[in-house]
């Protein structure tokens, strides 16, 4: 019978997905019998893990998988904090990939980066072309304090567009209601 890969196996890459659960904050004398029971009340394990050091030690987190995901959830949402026996509360969650997780924990990061640029970033246009970054704060520090300040170019000539960014929103509310059109060199910005 031909595989079609020269007799070797290969090994696939199993997606994650809601029935495989991560599980930590357990003692490193957890055995993987006392993992699988703890968790069968919840529904039907398919695989049950707990990971090791090259010496056989417990690392303290494993894996467990149901049979399907509203098994899983019942076992979040019966054990994620469950109090164990030397006073630790478990976690309990749904397994992700390093590289699942860190895109994730990337598109919060970007999206509080532009909510906070959103909520405390001044678009100024209009500007004098003499204006540069240390002027624009200067002038906007009287509302508060600046945290960035930036002045689009075309090569070293200004654009006449910038950006003053605040560390509140209530500064920011401030420097545009009294900025708004205000003549600053030879415009209304």
């Amino acid at each position: 019978m031909a595989s079609g890969n020269n007799g070797k196996e290969t090994k696939k890459k199993r997606p994650a997905d809601a029935a495989n659960l991560y599980v930590k904050n357990f003692g490193k004398d957890m055995t993987e019998t006392e993992l699988c029971t703890l968790f069968a009340a919840c529904g039907t394990i398919t695989s049950c893990k707990i990971q090791t050091d090259s010496n056989g030690q417990s690392k303290g987190f494993g894996f467990v998988n149901f049979e399907n995901p509203e098994m899983a959830q019942n076992a979040i949402d019966q054990l994620n904090g469950h109090l164990l026996d030397d006073n630790k509360h478990l976690y309990v969650g749904i397994f992700q990939r390093k590289s699942e997780r860190q895109k994730e924990l990337q598109q919060v990061h970007a999206e509080n980066i532009d909510k906070q640029s959103n909520n405390l970033c001044l678009y100024i246009s209009n500007l004098d072309v003499k204006i540069d970054e240390i002027f624009l704060g200067n002038l906007f520090s009287q509302f508060g304090q600046v945290t960035k300040t930036h002045i689009l170019r075309n090569g070293t000539q200004s654009k006449g567009i910038g950006f003053v960014c605040f560390k509140t929103v209530e500064e920011t509310t401030r420097a545009l209601n009294e900025m708004n059109g205000k003549w600053i060199l030879s415009k209304p910005i």
